[in-house]
């Protein structure tokens, strides 16, 4: 694993796929659910959770820390309290945890053009208009 140090300040994204069983249900609230097993000091700051057909959850940990590494632990060791801890997520299993990677930044880093920061979608452009 690549540990790159960055801005502390900074959070980082995190996204760890779950497996669900074949009976598992979505239920609300479940980012509140998982961001409910992180410790103060773990700097979880915000989760989303996505169905991944066939049989699974991807769940984004936005977290605070030093290293990608450290964020990676810290999402995998909450996702993986979540799933022992809480009835609704009986029978489901972390299956991975890694840093989402932005490819337009470094397809910018590498033509040697200094990014703007701004890489991700803005929610309006994720939603699908019939």
């Amino acid at each position: 694993m690549l540990d790159v140090m960055f801005d502390p300040r900074e959070m980082r994204l995190i996204h760890v796929h779950i497996r669900t069983p074949r009976h598992f249900v979505a239920f609300d609230p479940m980012p509140e659910t998982f961001k409910s097993f992180a410790a103060s000091g773990e700097r979880v700051e915000h989760v989303s959770v996505h169905t991944a057909p066939p049989e699974g959850l991807t769940v984004g940990f936005y977290i605070v820390a030093e290293t990608l590494s450290a964020a990676e632990r810290v999402a995998q060791s909450v996702a993986e309290r979540a799933v022992r801890g809480h009835t609704g997520l009986e029978g489901c299993q972390v299956v991975s945890c890694s840093a989402a990677l932005v490819g337009k930044y470094f397809d910018c880093l590498l033509d040697g053009i200094e990014p703007d920061g701004r890489f991700m979608r803005g929610p309006h452009e994720d939603t699908e208009r019939p």
